[in-house]
């Protein structure tokens, strides 16, 4: 009898065990800020600086370069650029590219930030890189745009904020990147 007992609790508990392990939950989500902090106050300063333009957030490389080559180069190429985004991405009225904006939460050029440039200086895009800690006065990045997308030269930036503290402007390099051997940090 009391074999018969303990066998029917295991039975019990085993399928009690079974509809716990499988039931399904359901599948829930959370709002998620497509902005935050630095990138916030960025996007507003492009979007005051340059109010004729459309300013598109994290933006992938992949819809804005179209490699070029053979069947083989062009799939390295692709493979290159899958998965990445720009931080920015800044339209004319045409929809036309007048450049990207990466907001760099480091204080340096990474390999892969220049590598990236390089790629769209290839595409004739110019690419700008701000410091979070040292954002662009909008007097800085309307001239920065406008004078290298009209082709004029660039003139020197202002290297002031609207909350007076001093700015880097991140420009692109000539070459993406040089003494990786002896590369000192």
């Amino acid at each position: 009898m009391i074999e018969a007992l303990l066998f029917t609790a295991i039975v019990i508990c085993g399928f009690g065990l079974r509809f716990v392990m499988t039931r399904k939950e359901s599948i829930r989500f959370r709002k998620k800020p497509v902005l935050t902090g630095g990138e916030h106050e960025l996007f507003l300063r492009l979007r005051h600086a340059l109010p004729e333009c459309l300013i598109c957030p994290h933006v992938p490389v992949s819809v804005l370069l179209q490699p070029v080559g053979a069947s083989r180069i062009r799939r390295a190429a692709l493979e290159c650029i899958a998965g990445k985004k720009v931080g920015y991405a800044i339209f004319n009225e045409k929809l036309e590219l007048l450049a990207v904006v990466d907001l760099d939460q480091h204080g340096r050029h990474s390999r892969h930030a220049a590598v990236r440039d390089a790629y769209f200086a290839s595409a004739g895009i110019q690419s700008f890189r701000f410091h979070a800690k040292r954002m662009p006065s909008q007097a800085t990045i309307r001239r920065s745009v406008f004078s290298r997308a009209q082709g004029a030269p660039a003139q020197e930036p202002d290297h002031s904020t609207l909350d007076g503290t001093a700015t880097f402007d991140f420009r692109q390099p000539s070459i993406p990147w040089q003494n990786t051997a002896d590369a000192h940090f």
